[in-house]
């Protein structure tokens, strides 16, 4: 299970482990500062639009 916390619209996800473990498993959230990752080897926290974070907490 991953953990967020909602700030405004969106979802912070802070472990960085946790980040890139979601990313990696259907490239969901952006990593704050990286426009576009090709590996999961980034070191920033990921952000889920709300519409992504709500689609996870369903899966």
């Amino acid at each position: 299970m991953f953990k967020g916390v909602l700030i405004g619209r969106r979802v912070f996800i802070p472990d960085i482990e946790e980040s890139r473990e979601l990313w990696t498993l259907g490239f969901y959230g952006k990593p704050i500062g990286i426009a576009k990752p090709k590996l999961p080897n980034f070191d920033k926290p990921l952000i889920l639009d709300l519409i992504e974070a709500i689609y996870l907490m369903e899966r």
